[in-house]
């Protein structure tokens, strides 16, 4: 009940709005391609897809992220296809790549955050609170990182520009920092003061998702149990 009554909060203004922005992305793609621009018709399609993967995660594994959570995401993607690319806020205004590497890495690390309390909610793992912080920060920190050599392979295979030199790059990754500390407090607030019924709605289906795909059995550990028996 708590979840429903919080998702309709989102209803029906974070739908309209939600609804705007993908059809914005979508608008992209037909009028890049007619002017033979398929690196950005194709960046406008990926952002689409990726936009879809909360409603594909809840339709098929009942994974039902924080509504405020799916929207941020989304806008994330909105304000780096619609407006950093495709209207060139990134070559306008120098604070719209600074804002976007703090949003967007702050994203993907609490992302991070959330897969691994799940993994330590359901007991696959055990994890202390400092080290679930440092994870988040080293998770995002490294997502910047390949994000950024994404950056460097455009630039050298496509002709181009992507990162505006090394100061550029350098800053990228100092808030690309930023974003993963501010992640990892927005951890904590987030296992101290959301309701635990809301976070074991959570919590439950990503781990069996995350234990299926990433917990194994080492196997050396089964070769050692089948020679002890």
């Amino acid at each position: 009940m708590l979840r429903v009554r919080q998702r309709a909060l989102a209803t029906p203004v974070g739908t309209y709005l939600s609804w705007l922005m993908i059809v914005g992305m979508v608008w992209i793609v037909p009028v890049e391609l007619l002017k033979g621009n398929w690196p950005v018709a194709t960046l406008a399609l990926l952002a689409v897809g990726v936009s879809l993967l909360p409603a594909f995660l809840r339709r098929n594994y009942r994974i039902v992220l924080p509504w405020e959570l799916e929207f941020l995401i989304l806008l994330q993607l909105y304000l780096h296809t619609f407006w950093g690319v495709w209207l060139r806020w990134y070559d306008a205004h120098w604070f719209w790549d600074k804002l976007l590497h703090w949003k967007g890495t702050m994203l993907v690390s609490f992302l991070g955050f959330l897969c691994a309390y799940a993994l330590h909610a359901s007991g696959r793992l055990r994890l202390s609170g400092p080290f679930l912080g440092l994870f988040t920060v080293i998770f995002g920190n490294a997502l910047g990182a390949w994000w950024e050599i994404a950056e460097f392979g455009v630039d050298k295979l496509l002709g181009k520009n992507t990162q505006y030199g090394l100061n550029n790059t350098m800053w990228d990754i100092i808030n690309n920092l930023g974003g993963c500390l501010l992640a990892a407090g927005l951890g904590w607030l987030y296992v101290r003061y959301t309701h635990p019924m809301e976070r074991r709605q959570l919590m439950k289906p990503l781990s069996n998702l995350l234990g299926r795909l990433l917990v194994r059995e080492m196997p050396e550990r089964r070769h050692s149990q089948s020679q002890a028996r």
